[in-house]
């Protein structure tokens, strides 16, 4: 029988909120920055992190992390490619702020390793992080079907329907043995366990090696 390695892992909590506090101010200068010059589709862009990653902010702020935790994978599953470039961008400031959050969410396990252990999984968050999400997809999803059905309403009178949003079909810690959850893992390789596109991946590794 093979043997579980185990991984130690130290979590400054201190230094993890100083970091979710920066990054979550710049991301609102950046927002309020684009708003400002009438930029609606980036500022939405700007929008769209921060709702994303406020239960993270959350947490962090609130000094509630208790395990390491794989902010670059969540960062590309949760936001999307486009937003996460966005976030990633040099120009916009995050970037620097959003890699030290996620060295420090990794507990001090080095990059290559860390990838390889149960943290680095898609359905592996910290206990008081999960709630929170899942109150965040509970209520997309209540929303997706409050829109379905005013389509349909829409549909039924006559009337031309607005056109969809898009849509998040993120499901944190998703039961596989759930068919309809299953079809979000399918038809798409942002919510496949620990499978972000490998572009991401590579580009996350050689950061890693160069620097971070």
């Amino acid at each position: 029988m093979m043997e579980t390695k185990t991984y130690e892992f130290n979590l400054d909590l201190d230094a993890i909120a100083e970091a979710a506090a920066a990054l979550e101010k710049q991301l609102q200068i950046r927002r309020d920055y684009y708003k400002d010059r009438g930029s609606d589709w980036m500022s939405g862009m700007f929008d769209w992190l921060i709702y994303t990653h406020t239960p993270i902010f959350t947490v962090c702020k609130n000094k509630e992390i208790d395990q390491p935790f794989n902010l670059d994978g969540f960062l590309v599953r949760r936001s999307r490619v486009a937003a996460s470039e966005i976030m990633m961008d040099p120009n916009e400031g995050t970037e620097e702020l959003f890699s030290r959050l996620a060295d420090l969410l990794q507990g001090g396990i080095p990059f290559r390793e860390f990838d390889e252990t149960p943290y680095a999984r898609s359905d592996s968050y910290p206990e008081k992080l999960l709630p929170l999400l899942k109150a965040q997809a509970a209520k997309e999803r209540q929303e997706r079907e409050q829109r379905a059905k005013e389509q349909a309403q829409q549909q039924e009178a006559g009337t031309q329907p607005q056109e969809k949003a898009v849509e998040s079909t993120f499901i944190p810690n998703p039961d596989y043995s759930d068919p309809k959850q299953n079809i979000y893992m399918q038809n798409s390789d942002l919510f496949q366990p620990n499978k972000e596109p490998l572009a991401f991946r590579i580009g996350q590794w050689l950061a890693r090696l160069l620097g971070r």
